[in-house]
């Protein structure tokens, strides 16, 4: 009869990297030997990112489809849209610029003309933007502090249309109007981007404010739109889906507790604390950790007064204080290939830096 044994299979999973390890235990479950363990490496797979933005892709279009199928039933039990579908595809096919433009200026001679125009803001309503401040029309982008390259370039296109709509004196949709009447392109497609066709993009707030605008010039004729029709069909066109929660696994150290999110101050103190705990400083003596001491001094000027922690830094700071390991000050130099840059906490640690004397003497 073969004889059984009791172990543990421990799997570590990579990108591109599997490690094992297979460990003998005893009855209660202690470990006892270890049997074999191993890494295999593979190469990374390719075409991870591109399949995200196709799903991200195919996620905004499912959440526009059920954004306008919502309001277009929203507007039909108000009376804002016909229900008998040949009447609203012969609406459908008027031009919406043309409708929006005599709807901020003028009188509908229906409230189907509204809810047509309300209908294409659904569809087309802009971007959004993350900060209050950037969805501000009032606020001048050259006032704001040094962005990353790609994210100016792309707030500058936004700014473009505004700048260019207040200078026409006209509404949004009335400067698309006389676009569309020069025969020139009005979507953001790629070829019109690329031969500068279209050099701007639509700001969510510019539709906002013509939204307000055409709500508040046909509520001046029409009594059936009160302001909480208004709200609710604002709702609907602009508010965004809900995020779904932030799932987060159990604490390893907090029975029954979830672990903190990893944008949370707390998590980003703890990854401080962890990084720090890993620097290594070598010495003619041989290679040391930093005191306790030290490692709260150092956690308190990066998360507590936002100092960066650069290798030049954390020499001058170590060398200017006698903390670590007989505190004795020392001339310290860098060795080529020894200097790393921790991850996520932004701190640089340093190891492998002799006694400048010492090496000159060596």
């Amino acid at each position: 009869m073969p004889k059984l044994y009791r172990y543990n299979l421990g799997i570590d999973l990579g990108i591109a990297s599997i490690g094992t390890s297979l460990v003998l235990i005893d009855e209660e479950g202690n470990p006892q030997k270890l049997l074999d363990h191993g890494v295999r490496t593979f190469s990374i797979p390719e075409g991870a990112a591109i399949r995200r933005s196709k799903r991200l892709e195919r996620k905004h279009i499912r959440r526009r489809r059920q954004r306008i199928a919502k309001l277009k039933l929203f507007l039909q039990q108000h009376h804002l849209l016909p229900t008998d579908d040949q009447q609203l595809r012969a609406l459908i096919r008027t031009s919406p610029y043309i409708l929006r433009e005599q709807g901020a200026s003028g009188v509908y001679p229906s409230l189907y003309c509204l809810g047509r125009s309300l209908l294409h803001m659904a569809k087309f309503r802009g971007a959004g933007f993350l900060t209050q401040s950037e969805e501000n029309p009032d606020v001048d982008i050259s006032d704001d502090p040094p962005k990353k390259k790609d994210s100016q370039k792309t707030a500058n296109a936004y700014r473009l249309l505004e700048k260019a709509v207040k200078d026409s004196g006209k509404t949004l949709s009335a400067f698309f109007a006389e676009r569309l009447g020069e025969k020139k392109p009005i979507r953001r497609r790629a070829h019109h981007v690329s031969s500068k066709a279209v050099d701007y993009a639509v700001p969510r707030f510019l539709v906002k404010d013509e939204f307000r605008k055409i709500w508040e010039q046909q509520s001046r004729h029409y009594k059936e739109l009160t302001p909480e029709l208004e709200q609710e069909i604002f709702r609907l066109i602009f508010s965004d889906h809900p995020h779904a929660p932030y799932a987060t696994g159990y604490c390893t150290l907090i029975v029954g507790q979830k672990r903190l999110p990893r944008m949370h101050r707390l998590a980003e103190q703890r990854r401080i604390y962890e990084q720090l705990a890993n620097v290594r400083y070598v010495t003619p003596k041989g290679e040391y950790a930093l005191s306790r001491e030290m490692r709260d001094h150092l956690a308190q000027l990066a998360f507590g007064e936002g100092t960066n922690l650069t290798t030049a830094a954390i020499k001058k700071i170590h060398c200017s204080n006698r903390w670590a390991n007989g505190g004795s000050r020392q001339p310290w130099r860098r060795r080529q290939n020894h200097s790393r840059i921790l991850p996520d906490s932004g701190l640089c640690a340093y190891s492998r830096m002799a006694d400048t004397a010492a090496a000159r003497a060596g």
